[in-house]
């Protein structure tokens, strides 16, 4: 008998061997369980909460609650007076209903009802108790209801102002600003702008500052999103300083940086508020401009203008000041053209908007102010002309000068002196320029008593100088080409003394600009000197 058994694994080490799709199909029943029971405990959990949930019962029975209805629509095909006697007890009649929304729905109904019938005392009178009771109770509300009930109320105020009734829009804006204080900053910042509107109707200034001021502290400024209303609060701090200003004198700038951080932040910077700060920051350089500020002066009036263009017809008036300022610029740095050219774009403005006082830059009347500005602007193209002709005249005596023209030559200067003398002075440079001329003449003439009369007269006219004065005519006669000007005349003066033999004249002629008895200075060659010098 053979002994030979055959090997049988063992059942653990089969398990290794199972194919790998029940593995998988055994992973998927798991998961499938697992799903259930989520579902199960999920629908538990939501069928629990429900029961516990609290639910009004609106009406004892559905025949109750229309018949109550039905009583209410039969308000709507009465008369006025079963209309008002219901709107008087309109409280009682909405005590059946629990749910808020469905009374104030109902409310709304019967105030729209009261309008269409022309009844709007009686229509306001309710509109304004509903609108005030949900003030009252809006603080237990969500936030997104409390939003929709200021919402509401600011529509209701804005109506009641459109129609004249400011007593109760007033009253109703002061409810909103103190509802919303806590959690709704635009709701805020649109009360109080109407606020602040109503104030200005009535002529309450300190009512007005007082409502800014407030604003400030009961509304965080940087939580304000809208351009528009953004724009509305920086009118209002602009407003603040005008009016400190107006009653207490000073130029306030607290109002202004609140503005601008506050248009800086939201990146309105080109709007018409930015202009107002904008024209605020440069008037008081607008009354002492001087000639290096001018160009960066015209740069910030035009980018304010542009900031205005862009805006409504109201902020539109305040280009034709801004343009007449812009020319008034330009002229004063002698920039004729483009002045008239702006002076004629401001009367324009001024006319085609019906403005003539400006609101911010101190210009005058529009209209008188491009009067003057055309007055002026004739006034120096007229020294324009005439000081073209003191050029020409000078010009013609230096080359009748220079072809040894002597008497040409004076009467050309004496000529230029008199032109230059009716337009303008003797720092200007033209009458010494022309002086000089004549007394070079007559050194030329060998006419030393008169060359000495002009050079003595020009000398005295020059110590006359002093201060600005005197450094406004060095730098003229610099642009002339007659550098060191005084020091030339005196030692032509000198020269002309020794060449009468009046040496120790000439010595204390050359004292006076410090040079001693100083070298002795030959007056101007001659034709027949040079001609002796080449033969």
């Amino acid at each position: 008998m053979s002994s030979y058994r055959p090997r049988v694994s063992h059942p653990s080490r089969l398990r290794g061997k199972r194919p790998i799709w029940r593995r998988l199909f055994k992973l998927f029943l798991w998961l499938v369980i697992a799903g259930f029971v989520y579902w199960g405990i999920e629908y538990c959990y939501t069928t629990v909460r429900k029961w516990r949930e609290p639910h009004y019962i609106t009406v004892e029975s559905q025949k109750e609650a229309m018949d109550k209805l039905s009583s209410m629509m039969e308000l709507w095909s009465g008369s006025n007076e079963e209309l008002l006697q219901a709107a008087t007890d309109w409280e009682n009649r909405m005590a059946w209903m629990k749910d808020p929304r469905a009374r104030l729905a109902a409310t709304r109904l019967l105030a729209a009802e009261l309008e269409n019938r022309g009844l709007r005392s009686q229509f306001r009178k309710l509109q304004l108790s509903l609108v005030t009771r949900d003030l009252a109770s809006s603080a237990s509300l969500p936030a997104e209801e409390r939003k929709l009930v200021l919402k509401h109320a600011l529509d209701v105020a804005g109506s009641m102002a459109g129609h004249g009734d400011d007593a109760d829009a007033e009253s109703l804006y002061g409810d909103i600003v103190k509802a919303g204080s806590a959690f709704d900053a635009h709701a805020v910042a649109q009360a109080t702008d109407a606020l602040v509107g109503l104030a200005s109707k009535r002529g309450a200034t300190k009512e007005v500052q007082t409502l800014i001021d407030s604003l400030n502290g009961k509304v965080d400024i940087n939580a304000l999103k809208e351009p528009d209303l953004i724009r509305k609060v920086a009118g209002l701090f602009l407003l603040s300083d005008k009016i400190t200003r107006q009653t207490e004198g000073g130029e306030p700038r607290k109002g202004r940086e609140l503005a601008r951080t506050l248009l800086i932040n939201a990146k309105l910077t080109s709007s018409p508020e930015w202009g107002v700060i904008s024209l605020l920051d440069i008037e008081p350089e607008l009354k002492n401009p001087g000639t290096t500020g001018i160009a960066s002066l015209c740069k910030t009036l035009e980018d304010a203008l542009i900031c205005f263009r862009s805006s409504t017809s109201e902020d539109l008036r305040f280009c034709p000041e801004i343009m007449l300022a812009i020319a008034q610029l330009k002229l004063q740095d002698g920039q004729l053209e483009p002045a008239i050219l702006w002076a004629g774009r401001a009367e324009g403005a001024a006319l085609a908007l019906g403005v003539d006082m400006p609101r911010i830059l101190e210009v005058g009347s529009i209209k008188n102010g491009v009067a003057a500005l055309r007055s002026e602007y004739r006034q120096q193209m007229e020294k324009r002309a005439a000081l073209k002709e003191v050029r020409d005249s000078l010009h013609g005596a230096g080359v009748k000068l220079a072809g040894e023209q002597w008497d040409s030559a004076i009467d050309e200067a004496k000529k230029t002196s008199v032109l230059a003398g009716k337009i303008g002075t003797f720092a200007d440079g033209y009458i010494p320029a022309s002086l000089m001329v004549v007394g070079k003449a007559y050194e030329g003439k060998k006419k030393w008593e008169e060359a000495a009369s002009v050079y003595a007269d020009l000398a005295k006219g020059w110590e006359s100088l002093e201060g600005e004065t005197l450094k406004t005519a060095e730098e003229n006669m610099a642009r002339l080409k007659y550098n060191d000007f005084y020091k030339t005349v005196i030692r032509r003066l000198a020269a002309v003394f020794r060449k009468q033999d009046m040496i120790t004249k000439s010595r204390e002629t050359l004292k006076r600009i410090g040079e001693g008895e100083g070298e002795e200075v030959s007056p101007p060659a001659t034709r027949e000197s040079r001609r002796s010098r080449r033969g």
